[in-house]
């Protein structure tokens, strides 16, 4: 069926895919967060909602929900219930730490399209450091694995950063082991508090470098294609 739909709004070249950030308040305050140093702010509800219709008349049909953390919204799920009563296939990009069994059944009845959360990397100190949250990757990884067990799509995501670039791999092969979708990010956003679009969690060169290096071994050996 979607694939039916992608065929026709490529012929027609509709508008297909769309991201929303329905908020910029996060229960984490990951150091390198672009939304740093910006004032706490909702979209409001019925402004999304007006959103969603202008998105159909362009044909959009594969909707993303991102913050922010979207769960810090007490609306989220009157949220989801519009999108998908509408048609949209869905998407949330969330960090996963405020979810619970209770949440994770309504996301199963709602038949969300996937959910994708970032984890940094699989040592716990690396992790809740870039997160500056203690704790949080014991709690993203405890509720990933609800989700998966719940039979929800899951991606696994890694921003590579100064901090995590060295053991990042780490990251891959246990989502792979697990079977998580997997992909990387190392495309970090200026932050709005920076002068001269600055981000100082940036790979430099050589770090860059270094990365590149293993990816192209996993390549070789035909383990690593989501770049």
């Amino acid at each position: 069926m979607f694939k039916k739909i992608e065929d026709i709004s490529i012929e027609k070249r509709y508008m297909r895919n769309a991201i929303i950030e329905i908020t910029n308040k996060c229960n984490w305050k990951c150091k390198h967060c672009y939304l740093e140093g910006r004032e706490e702010s909702i979209l409001p509800t019925e402004k999304i909602y007006d959103i969603f219709i202008q998105l159909r008349k362009l044909g959009v049909y594969q909707l993303t929900l991102t913050g922010g953390e979207i769960f810090t919204r007490k609306d989220i799920f009157d949220i989801i219930e519009k999108a998908r009563s509408m048609g949209f296939k869905l998407n949330l990009f969330s960090n996963a730490s405020l979810l619970n069994q209770t949440i994770v059944n309504k996301l199963v009845g709602y038949n969300i399209n996937s959910f994708s959360s970032t984890i940094f990397s699989m040592e716990e100190k690396i992790h809740d450091e870039i997160t500056r949250t203690k704790g949080s990757l014991r709690k993203a990884l405890f509720n990933l694995n609800m989700l998966k067990e719940s039979n929800i799509s899951v991606e696994i995501k890694t921003c590579i950063l100064k901090d995590n670039y060295k053991n990042f791999i780490d990251v891959y092969k246990f989502a792979i082991e697990d079977g998580y979708n997997y992909r990387i990010d190392y495309d970090i956003v200026p932050q709005v508090k920076r002068k001269f679009w600055q981000n100082e969690c940036r790979l430099g060169k050589d770090e860059f470098k270094q990365v590149l290096k293993v990816l192209d071994g996993l390549k070789e050996k035909n383990l690593f294609c989501l770049i």
